[in-house]
């Protein structure tokens, strides 16, 4: 992020010339792209330039051969990612929050599971979307959206000993619907098994292809299918939808 020729903010300092929006440059050795969009500061509304770059490396496995497959295969990386984003740093955080719940902990050491869902209730909605708790082989509570996505299992812990098993999420099906659309404008469908479980249309549209051309209420789509993972465990599969002409 620069204003002017001052640096304010980024993971780097590209060498890139200000009057310069897009170009190439080298980074530890690698050829890398460049672009930039313009941006106003808070809260003097003064001009700033933000940009992005990605090593040729890394970009040339989207490109294709035509503008169309380019942007499909671009936005299905984004996809991806979106979902990934759920399986990273931000959901260790609430992993150890769980961890760390005295509340909950003594529920779990005490095997009572309406002290267990009374502590869960405390700390849903705070990034974390479900919460299923489980000691000695028995299901204490689960608290939480029914459709939820991208689990993780953590250990629940209590002096020195392990008390029980804990399960939780930090996005569900429609958080990721809405990410998906508002950030690349994509419309998802989900599915566990043969059943739809979420739908941008509100519906469920027939004969979607897993990746491939698709038309619906009068609009054209390429598609493009990847493997999730459902809550608790199971398989999850979400088919994104790229409107065409994209724009």
């Amino acid at each position: 992020m620069r204003e002017g020729s001052h640096w304010l903010a980024g993971r780097l300092r590209l060498r890139a010339p200000s009057h310069q929006a897009q170009g190439t440059v080298t980074l530890h050795g690698i050829a890398s792209e460049y672009f930039s969009f313009p941006a106003a500061a808070y809260p003097t509304a003064s001009p700033l330039r933000i940009f992005v770059v990605r090593s040729v490396p890394a970009s040339s496995p989207l490109c294709g051969n035509s503008a169309l497959s380019t942007i499909a295969n671009t936005l299905s990386e984004v996809a991806r990612k979106i979902y990934r984003g759920e399986e990273g740093p931000r959901r260790l955080v609430q992993v150890q929050r769980v961890q760390r719940a005295q509340r909950l902990l003594h529920a779990v050491a005490a095997g009572d599971p309406a002290a267990t869902r009374s502590a869960i209730d405390a700390l849903l909605h705070q990034h974390l979307v479900r919460l299923r708790v489980s000691a000695r082989g028995a299901l204490l509570a689960d608290v939480g959206g029914p459709y939820v996505l991208a689990p993780v299992s953590a250990p629940l812990r209590l002096g020195g000993h392990t008390i029980g098993q804990a399960v939780l999420s930090i996005q569900d099906d429609q958080g990721y619907l809405r990410l998906a659309k508002r950030l690349a404008g994509l419309d998802v469908l989900m599915y566990m098994g043969s059943k739809l479980v979420q739908s941008s249309f509100g519906g469920a549209p027939a004969a979607v292809p897993s990746q491939g051309s698709f038309s619906f209420r009068g609009r054209s789509f390429t598609t493009y299918t990847f493997k999730a993972q459902a809550f608790p465990s199971g398989p999850l599969r979400i088919t994104v939808l790229i409107p065409i002409p994209y724009g």
